[in-house]
């Protein structure tokens, strides 16, 4: 029997796909946990387990950090401000920020606040010099330690108006949505951010989420306004990414309901989205006789307090999506989409940056990029609900 070079033997080919998962788990960027014992003089040392690292930046959890040194502290949605207070001193940290402030004084931290796995994380520039400083106290970080303090209750304010929300991931199944040069399909986008929004909104607020879609499949457009006006939710929100016929579009735009187009571009995007009517012949848009039925809908359906309420919505979500990403702000626009006809509740639509566009559509199928959207996007939601406190 002649040698034709290496063969596999069977067992081999079954621990194949765990070897090759294993490998491409260390390629993906992740936090890296740690623990931390820190020493403030005059107390006990105390043992930190939410450490994390992500490349040369170690971080620690903010309200873990601030229980361990006798702080209270508040979450303030509205300003998006930790303020922590102790001995009639207070510190107030933002997330995406390099100041922090205590009364007339400012300091500057070279790595600033950011959340981190849903939590706000500080640098350990502010545990080493920042509160030294600041308030005046004498704290040290020993060693690393595996112990893990009790489990603390959730940073983030629980949610007092909004009980249930859906997310809408635009397109799915043979509706692809937009496509980018390389390759990357505006569904998959769309999908992973709404997995990540439904996680932190469940998890830090304790909103009921329901999606459209949670995976890979045809959802028809008349039927989506339907689920948020069944499930009796309090908000909808469609996400999607935007196409262009020019490669160099770039930037973030939210939309609300209405039958004037802010823009020709605007109007041209509705017409692009309402695309997805075509995989649906038993929609009542696909038959719709032009303007003046859809007109006619928008009169029946959209109430001028719903719209007002979608447009505040609308301008918390695209405020936050510009702070948080390094994009250019297109604005809060309003268009005709029929994704949005029908509801009976808030309802906006997020462009949440350009697959036709090669750089940018890399940057929305990175997990990192993801994770930032949609902490922006719970962030908005979490205003919004205060807003309707008042």
């Amino acid at each position: 029997m002649s040698s034709t070079g290496f063969r596999p033997r069977p067992f081999l080919l079954l621990l194949l796909p765990g070897v090759l998962f294993f490998l491409s788990s260390l390629t993906h960027a992740r936090p890296a946990r740690a623990d931390a014992r820190i020493v403030e003089a005059g107390r006990q040392a105390v043992t930190l387990s939410n450490v994390f690292k992500i490349g040369d930046n170690v971080y620690f959890s903010a309200p873990e950090l601030f229980h361990a040194l006798g702080f209270s502290f508040t979450w303030q949605a509205r300003t998006e401000k930790l303020v922590a207070r102790k001995d009639e001193q207070s510190l107030v940290i933002m997330p995406g920020t390099n100041h922090v402030i205590s009364g007339s004084k400012t300091w500057r931290l070279s790595t600033p606040p950011r959340f981190i796995s849903g939590t706000l994380c500080v640098p350990v520039e502010f545990v080493q010099r920042t509160i030294p400083v600041m308030m005046d106290l004498k704290i040290s970080i020993e060693h690393l330690d595996p112990q893990s303090p009790p489990p603390l209750g959730p940073l983030l304010r629980r949610a007092e108006n909004i009980k249930r929300v859906v997310l809408d991931p635009g397109h799915g199944g043979h509706d692809l949505g937009a496509k980018s040069p390389q390759g990357i399909y505006e569904k998959d986008i769309n999908l992973a951010i709404a997995l990540k929004l439904r996680g932190r909104l469940e998890r830090d607020m304790g909103v009921e989420v329901v999606l459209t879609r949670d995976g890979d499949y045809f959802v028809p457009l008349s039927g989506r306004t339907g689920i948020g006006n069944r499930a009796d939710a309090d908000l909808f929100m469609a996400i999607h990414a935007n196409g262009s016929p020019s490669h160099k579009s770039s930037g973030l735009e939210t939309y609300f309901l209405s039958f004037e187009a802010s823009d020709r571009q605007a109007a041209r995007l509705a017409e692009e989205e309402n695309k997805s009517v075509q995989f649906d012949p038993d929609s009542p848009f696909a038959q719709f006789g032009g303007e003046d039925d859809l007109k006619a809908i928008l009169i029946d359906t959209v109430s001028t307090e719903n719209m007002k309420a979608s447009e505040k919505l609308a301008a918390a979500v695209q405020r936050r999506l510009v702070q948080s990403l390094d994009l250019p702000n297109r604005g809060v626009k309003q268009a005709p989409f029929f994704v949005l006809v029908g509801s009976r509740i808030p309802a906006i639509l997020v462009e949440v940056g350009f697959v036709s566009n090669p750089e940018e559509a890399s940057r929305l199928a990175s997990p990192r990029t993801q994770d930032e959207i949609a902490d922006a996007l719970f962030k908005a939601i979490s205003y919004y609900d205060e807003t309707l406190s008042h």
